[in-house]
C-alpha cells in the first residue's frame, strides 16, 4: 500500500531527499508549491500534471515535505499508480486514515487511468484527507465507459509543471550545489534545453559530464557537451557502477525495446515496473 513519505526522504540515492529539500539543494518554484498548496488547503484535491523529467514527482515530494514540517501531526504517504496495488488497496488505506493532517501522493496516475477514475468516483466517500495526483498527460481518448477521464475530473485543481530558461537555469545552481559542485555559466539555455528536451534526468547526466569535462580542463560550457561525454556518465553511473540491479534492468529494457514495448528510463532501479 502506501509508502510513509519520511522514510522514502530518508534514503540519500534519491533526489530530492530530507537533505536536498532542508539545505536548499533543490529548486524551489515558489508560483507552483504555493498554488499546489492552495488548492490542496481548499479543495483537498490537487492534480500535478507535465512531460516526462519536468520534476512533477520531484515537486510533489517537496510539498509533503513541507506539509510534514509544518506540524509534527502531520502524515503524508506516496504510491505509484503502475506498482499494481489498486484502487481498492488505495482507498482502504485511505479512509483508514482520514483525517485532516493526512496527505497521500498517488504518482503515476498516467500508468492506471482506469484505476485513478475508480478512486475518484469514491472518493465522496473521503471526508477530511487530501489527495496529491502526479501523471503525465493522458491520451483524450482514455475514458470510462461515462466518457469520462481524471484529467477532466480535476481539471479545476490541475497544477501544470513545464520548463523555461529561468527555471532551468535554477535546477542547474540546485543540482551544482547538491553534488557540491562549483556554479558555472552554463552557456545557452536554449541550447541545453533542446538537448536534454526539458527532461531533468537527462539534464542531471548532462552535468556531470560536464563537470568531467571540466575536471579534464576541458573549457567547455554546459551546452557544448559533447555526446559521447554524456553517454560516459550513463555509463559510468549504471554500467561501471558495483550496482548489479541496474545492468539487469538496463538488459530487461534493451529486450523489450527490441520487440518495440514502450519503455521509461526511470524503470533502472524499479523491479516492480519491469515486472509489470
Amino acid at each position: 500500500a502506501f509508502h510513509d513519505l519520511a522514510s522514502l526522504l530518508a534514503v540519500p540515492e534519491r533526489h530530492p531527499n530530507r537533505e536536498d529539500l532542508s539545505q536548499g539543494a533543490y529548486y524551489r518554484s515558489e508560483s507552483l508549491h504555493d498554488r499546489v498548496h492552495a488548492l490542496l488547503d481548499r479543495q483537498r484535491r490537487c492534480l500535478i500534471s507535465g512531460k516526462p523529467g519536468h520534476g512533477k514527482s520531484a515537486l510533489a515530494k517537496a510539498v509533503g515535505w513541507e506539509l510534514l514540517s509544518r506540524a509534527s501531526q502531520n502524515a503524508v504517504f506516496s504510491i505509484s499508480a503502475g506498482a499494481g496495488a489498486g484502487y481498492e488497496c488505495w482507498l482502504q488505506h485511505i479512509m483508514a486514515f482520514d483525517h485532516d493532517w493526512v496527505t497521500f501522493i498517488l504518482d503515476d496516475c498516467h500508468r492506471a487511468p482506469d484505476q485513478v477514475m475508480t478512486l475518484l468516483d469514491s472518493w465522496p466517500n473521503i471526508h477530511k484527507a487530501r489527495l496529491l495526483l502526479v501523471s503525465r498527460p493522458i491520451d483524450v481518448t482514455v475514458t470510462t465507459p461515462e466518457g469520462e477521464n481524471f484529467e477532466e475530473v480535476l481539471q479545476t485543481v490541475r497544477v501544470n509543471v513545464d520548463h523555461n530558461e529561468t527555471t532551468v537555469r535554477n535546477v542547474i545552481d540546485s543540482i551544482l550545489r547538491r553534488e557540491r559542485l562549483t556554479v558555472r555559466d552554463p552557456g545557452p539555455l536554449d541550447v541545453v534545453i533542446r538537448r536534454c528536451r526539458g527532461d531533468l534526468h537527462i539534464l542531471e547526466f548532462l552535468i556531470r559530464a560536464w563537470q568531467v569535462q571540466l575536471v579534464q580542463s576541458v573549457n567547455a560550457s554546459l551546452a557544448e557537451v559533447p555526446e559521447d561525454a554524456i553517454l560516459g556518465a550513463v555509463y559510468a553511473r549504471y554500467l561501471a557502477g558495483p550496482e548489479e540491479a541496474y545492468r539487469q534492468h538496463i538488459t530487461a529494457i534493451a529486450a523489450l525495446s527490441q520487440f518495440e514495448i514502450g519503455v521509461e528510463s526511470r524503470w533502472i532501479g524499479d523491479d516492480s515496473a519491469i515486472a509489470a
